[in-house]
């Protein structure tokens, strides 16, 4: 699977939390999980690579609780414990 594949499947993954995604331009390390009221975000750069946006999600994806990490897709999970 390619990174492009890849993003797709962690961004739906993360939406299917309940997570909105925005890729917009930000300041340099200024990307990840936030939460604005009861309104849930990941935020990732629009700048980035593919490759980059993949590693940034995972980084980011592995800040999730343990109950939200325990209802991502296998898949992800496994990618998040380093499989």
């Amino acid at each position: 699977m390619n990174h492009v594949e890849l993003l797709a499947v962690l961004l739906a993954a993360i939406k299917s939390l309940g997570y909105q995604v925005r890729e917009e331009e930000l300041d340099e390390n200024c990307h990840g999980i936030c939460s604005f009221g009861s309104q849930k975000y990941l935020f990732l750069d629009s700048r980035m690579s593919p490759e980059e946006k993949v590693e940034h999600a995972l980084e980011s994806m592995g800040q999730l609780s343990e109950e939200e990490q325990k209802a991502l897709p296998p898949k992800v999970r496994r990618l998040l414990s380093g499989g």
